[in-house]
């Protein structure tokens, strides 16, 4: 991994920025080029590393990924000969040297950037956490207005049910196995980390998404002189409460024009799931991360409801 390390020689906080985890997505290698060409490299305290290519094989065949979703995949403890298993510990390392982390990705479907942030403070199994304030700070500092929490909670729980339907209960955490990513694994390390969806592969104001939440991210720290976007009218808070899986062959959207940040009907099948059709019984619930198709055991869609962790 190429890397663009910048220390200030004062004490302050390691930041890692990283771009690419996923080999199509071009908002964090973009991103990260324009902020360096237009950055003067004076850091007031705190030391900053820049990684705009982690995942370099799916970078260079442009997918997604090689073998595996490397930002699934930080938490697996047997690591194999797979292409990205391969540079799992060279990740993790990156990360365990840091004390907070920026991850810059981008996105097929939708419009629109969005943030996600961890969990509330807790000591339970899944995700211990102690670093709620400042998180929350530093995901308020990069601009984006639309911003997500609750991700592994959420689908841990609809893991195990789904394990438990199949006769599966020998593990009350799974999504420790099948969905630790960059800033789960940052968390995991006693840092803290916000992931930065900067727009659509292609839209026009991606890069400048990616531009906006670095700078951001350094003011927000202390670590460079300049204002914090400003995010007109507000943020826009969602809590990640209920992963719906595919237990059954028949199980999966009704239609394909489901987009991030839907509102979704109340009392209208939008889905099948178990075989059954099934709808809202609440108002106000958005759709996230819709999939069409897919396999038994994965996601068919995300619901996130409004959640004022921001105020």
């Amino acid at each position: 991994m190429e890397k663009y390390v910048f220390d200030s020689g004062v004490a302050g906080p390691a930041l890692v920025i990283t771009g690419a985890v996923h080999g199509d997505e071009r908002a964090g290698p973009d991103a990260i080029g324009a902020f360096l060409e237009g950055w003067d490299r004076v850091l007031k305290k705190g030391r900053v590393t820049l990684v705009p290519v982690v995942n370099e094989a799916a970078r260079a065949q442009n997918t997604r990924f090689v073998d595996v979703d490397l930002n699934r995949c930080m938490g697996v403890e047997a690591l194999g000969e797979l292409s990205e298993h391969k540079i799992v510990p060279a990740v993790r390392a990156l990360l365990a040297d840091h004390d907070v982390l920026l991850d810059l990705h981008s996105f097929r479907k939708g419009e629109g950037a969005f943030a996600l942030l961890g969990p509330k403070d807790n000591q339970d199994g899944l995700e211990p956490f102690a670093h709620e304030e400042a998180e929350t700070a530093f995901g308020a500092s990069v601009g984006i207005k639309r911003v997500l929490h609750g991700w592994l909670g959420s689908y841990n729980r609809a893991l195990a049910d789904f394990n438990a339907s199949i006769g599966k209960t020998d593990d009350p955490y799974p999504a420790l196995e099948k969905s630790v990513g960059m800033t789960e694994y940052m968390r995991n390390a006693g840092g803290y980390a916000c992931t930065v969806e900067c727009g659509q592969h292609d839209a026009p104001d991606c890069i400048d998404n990616g531009v906006s939440a670095i700078r951001g991210a350094l003011v927000g720290l202390g670590m460079i002189s300049g204002e914090i976007p400003k995010v007109d009218g507000g943020f826009e808070c969602y809590e990640l409460y209920d992963v719906v899986i595919k237990s059954h062959e028949d199980d999966g959207l009704l239609v394909d024009n489901i987009s991030n940040f839907d509102v979704l009907p109340k009392g209208e099948p939008i889905m099948r799931v178990g075989g059954e059709l099934f709808s809202l019984d609440e108002e106000g619930v958005i759709a996230m991360f819709p999939k069409v198709g897919g396999k038994i055991g994965e996601s068919i869609l995300t619901l996130a409801r409004p959640s004022n962790r921001l105020g």
